[in-house]
């Protein structure tokens, strides 16, 4: 990027249900080369356990849990976003995350350099 400091990266993701899938996503996420990184998640309801996996996480990593708007996953990305401003300092970049995705540890670092170009 041109010497300047990469920038911070708050992940936003909306999760609803998705214990089953959530573990290997967090790890994933955990794994990222691209350590300047904070976990903004929002639960939409959820009656399995992905509160308890998001919090188990949140003990050993940079995650502020959140309760969603309750009415779908677009309204809990859109909530998200306007959460990232009560809960994060202003200069951060965003990435958007899925509850089942499991993302390559380079995935920030592309991002973040695609984007600088």
């Amino acid at each position: 990027m041109d010497g300047h400091q990469a920038p911070h990266v708050v992940i936003l993701l909306a999760v609803y249900n998705g214990g089953d899938y959530l573990s290997d996503q967090l790890q994933s996420i955990a794994a990222q080369e691209h350590q300047s990184w904070q976990l903004l998640a929002s639960d939409d309801g959820s009656t399995d356990n992905s509160r308890d996996i998001l919090e188990e996480f949140a003990a050993t990593h940079p995650v502020t849990c959140v309760t969603g708007p309750g009415t779908g996953a677009a309204a809990n990305f859109l909530s998200l976003i306007r959460q990232a401003r009560d809960h994060v300092a202003t200069g951060h970049w965003m990435a958007f995350c899925d509850q089942d995705d499991v993302w390559l540890p380079d995935k920030l670092s592309r991002g973040i350099a695609a984007l600088g170009d």
